[in-house]
């Protein structure tokens, strides 16, 4: 009976970690991460960009670590454009006993409209592949605990072989983005993550899907001539689980090529049921310089549950800038 018990522990672990895709707070600094259909949707002749979050308990230990490093690029057919990218993430969990790494390819076409294109309509999609690692081995039971204190020992006590499965899937995603005047741009998009899965794994564990759906936005409200105010929010939601991130931020142009960023989002779980709460408040800043943007990021642990807290550092590169208002423009807020 306790080897049973221990199996569907495992098995559980094994949905958990298909389960938990991988998000991050600055969602805004993370676009092929967010939506598909972002993908290309910049203002220079490519992006590159990186995204670290690392999450821990009370105690210090890193409970969670993702990484991601992504690529893209517009390929301009006259006012409207092809998208091409990738991305490469993991997400590892207590010192390897649970790992996922994925490697997306993303393409979106983005078309212009109005008469003066100042409005983007952009669809997108990837084709990924993930490994997942599970080591059941290296988990900690309660047989390692007194009351909270973890007692480190050489073993947990589980002779269970370490696993591994591989996971083929596609994601797909709609954005619109436009200037509605000279002091108003806005956008906004869905998209939806694993909306279809072909799993490698042992014939004991059923195929499942974890379809995760989001929408997002964001508004750019110009004050005066160098103060901008940032609403921005994203939705999402999975099975069992949903999350709301409303933020605010607002930004000062030091000079036309240097702008500094303050801002805060709050992190809502179970948004329309009445165990909402929220669990996490998060403090952000950010600055941009001639293409390059670096965003910093930290959440505090506001809800008697949440135990966790968590910083993201954030870099995206535009390379070979333009300022014309003919091209694609990109939601940089």
């Amino acid at each position: 009976m306790k080897k049973v018990i221990l199996f569907l522990g495992y098995v559980f672990l094994y949905f958990s970690i298909t389960a938990q895709d991988i998000h991050y707070t600055q969602f805004f600094n993370a676009p092929l991460t967010l939506n598909p259909a972002l993908t290309g949707l910049t203002r220079g002749d490519y992006r590159l960009g990186a995204a670290y979050r690392g999450q821990w308990t009370d105690t210090s230990q890193t409970l969670y670590s993702t990484p991601s490093l992504f690529f893209d690029m517009p390929i301009h057919i006259l006012n409207d454009a092809i998208g091409i990218g990738g991305i490469l993430k993991s997400n590892v969990v207590n010192t390897n006993s649970l790992r996922a790494f994925t490697g997306c390819f993303s393409v979106s076409y983005i078309k212009s409209l109005g008469k003066k294109n100042n409005h983007q309509l952009s669809i997108g999609a990837q084709i990924g592949y993930s490994n997942k690692f599970i080591n059941a081995t290296e988990l900690p039971f309660s047989t390692q605990f007194i009351g909270n204190t973890n007692i480190p020992t050489p073993t947990n006590g589980i002779d269970y072989i370490p696993t591994s499965f591989s996971v083929f899937n596609v994601n797909a995603g709609v954005l619109w983005f436009g200037r509605i005047d000279q002091r108003i741009s806005m956008y906004a998009g869905a998209s939806v993550y694993n909306v279809f899965s072909a799993q490698a794994q042992p014939a004991s564990l059923a195929t499942q899907r974890f379809l995760k759906w989001n929408v997002h936005t964001g508004i750019d409200i110009t004050l005066g001539r160098i103060v901008h105010l940032l609403p921005s929010f994203l939705f999402n939601m999975q099975p069992n689980a949903n999350e709301l991130l409303p933020g605010l931020s607002i930004a000062y142009d030091i000079t036309p090529a240097a702008t500094l960023t303050l801002g805060s989002i709050l992190h809502t779980h179970n948004f329309y049921s009445k165990n909402a709460n929220i669990n996490a408040a998060a403090l952000y800043t950010s600055f941009d310089f001639k293409g390059f943007k670096l965003g910093l990021s930290y959440d505090f642990p506001i809800s008697k549950t949440q135990k966790l807290g968590a910083i993201e550092i954030t870099a995206i590169y535009i390379g070979k800038k333009k300022n014309s208002k003919s091209i694609i423009f990109c939601p940089m807020f």
